[in-house]
């Protein structure tokens, strides 16, 4: 004769937190103080606004009224006081800020007899926002260029 044997079973329950998703949190860009909305709901930002596509709190330029240069990226507006150290994928290429104008944060350098002691990009070629490129510094008794590694070129 045979023994049957059974396995034990366990019937357990289980809850859950009542978890809701929304569609307003946005990253928030660490190379820059721009400061961008997480939530919908804060003063200013309408998640359906037309005038207001990336929802960074500022209006598009033109037909809107406003001042955001570029309203499809939030990385991009009048909001941005530090440089932005990544490559522009659109218009206005650069004017992270929106004042009309580029800003790079280092020059070319001009090693030379008059320029010593400055420092800056090895030449122009590639120095635009977000390239990184070698850097150099100006010194000595021939005042010529010095390796200084590479640095990634900031713009607003």
């Amino acid at each position: 004769m045979r023994a049957l044997y059974f396995a034990p079973v366990f019937i357990a329950s289980c809850t859950f937190p009542d978890v809701q998703f929304g569609d307003a949190s946005v990253p928030v860009d660490s190379g820059s103080d721009v400061v961008i909305p997480t939530d919908a709901g804060e003063a200013g930002v309408d998640a359906s606004d037309p005038c207001d596509m990336d929802h960074d709190g500022y209006k598009a330029m033109g037909a809107c009224g406003g001042n955001d240069c570029n309203d499809n990226d939030p990385r991009a507006n009048p909001g941005v006081t530090n440089y932005v150290y990544d490559e522009p994928d659109a218009a206005p290429f650069g004017d992270w800020n929106c004042d009309g104008k580029v800003d790079m944060q280092y020059k070319v350098a001009a090693c030379g007899a008059t320029t010593c002691n400055s420092e800056g990009y090895s030449n122009a070629q590639g120095s635009g926002c977000g390239i990184t490129n070698p850097y150099v510094t100006c010194t000595g008794t021939l005042c010529g260029p010095v390796d200084a590694g590479t640095r990634t070129q900031g713009c607003k």
